[in-house]
Parts: structure tokens; C-alpha cells; sequence
């Protein structure tokens, strides 16, 4: 599945505002893919360390889902990628590691909203639900001869 694709899927599936999909290049998160958002945006947000004040960050660091309800609000938010974020349009967010069968990270799916987010518990399973179903999908991918 291409990273366009994927987020296409989930965000018919999430209706989700805007998103973005990073894959793992060694300790670093690529920008693949997004939805919603200016070249400013991703031009920013091409390359993410483990150490950035975000929550792709976070959750690449931690193999952990991470929710800001309100971005202004959270720990994992800080200098430059809050303002960028601001401008941008967004307030609250949902980091989703992707990982493999043997997990290993593939990468990070993320779903923004313009609003602060009351994510309900559907919502929180529907989300976890659909990142595990493109984990495998990718995990099988990378395991196929080329």
C-alpha cells in the first residue's frame, strides 16, 4: 500500500481534518504523506528526530501512542513545531506508532484536528484498530521478496 493510500484510508475512515504519515530512516521520522496541510508544513516537518517537542516524536521514542487533546496544553509540545503547528491550523493531535509483527517501528500515523479533541473511546479503538491492520500490511510488504 503507498503512503498516499493509506492515508486516504484512514482518513475516509476517521474523517479526519488533516494527517501525516512518517516512515522510520534509522533514528529519524520521514514525511511520506499528509492531508490538510501547506508545503510550509511539510517542508517543516520533512525530517523529525526523536528529540523534537512533538508528538510523532514522542510516540516514535516511546513505541507509544500519544494524545494532546490540546497542543497548547501538552508537554510534548514546545518553540518552532508549536508555532508551526499553530499556523497551520492545528490544535490537538493523535500519534500512532506503526509497528511490525517482531516490533520493529515502521513509522508514526498522526491525526490532527482544528478543534481541542474529546476522543471518545470508539474513536480511540477505531484509530489503534486501523494502524494495527496498515502495520501489517507494511510489516508483510517489507517481508516480501523483491
Amino acid at each position: 500500500m503507498k503512503p498516499e493510500e493509506i492515508v486516504d484510508r484512514i482518513r475516509e475512515a476517521v474523517g479526519a481534518e488533516m494527517m501525516s504519515l512518517q516512515f522510520v530512516e534509522g533514528n529519524k521520522l520521514r514525511l511520506v504523506a499528509s492531508y490538510g496541510f501547506d508545503k510550509a508544513f511539510g517542508d517543516f516537518f520533512a525530517v523529525v528526530s526523536m528529540d523534537d517537542p512533538t508528538s510523532c516524536a514522542a510516540a516514535f521514542d516511546r513505541k507509544a501512542q500519544i494524545f494532546a487533546a490540546d497542543i497548547f496544553a501538552s508537554p510534548f509540545f514546545s518553540g518552532e513545531p508549536l508555532e508551526v503547528l499553530r499556523a497551520a491550523g492545528v490544535r490537538s493531535v493523535i500519534s500512532t506508532p506503526l509497528m511490525s509483527r517482531g516490533d520493529e517501528q515502521l513509522g508514526i500515523l498522526s491525526i490532527h484536528r482544528s478543534t481541542v479533541w474529546h476522543i471518545t473511546s470508539a474513536e480511540l479503538k477505531q484509530i489503534t484498530q486501523l494502524c494495527q491492520q496498515i502495520s501489517l500490511s507494511l510489516s508483510a510488504k517489507s517481508r516480501a521478496p523483491a
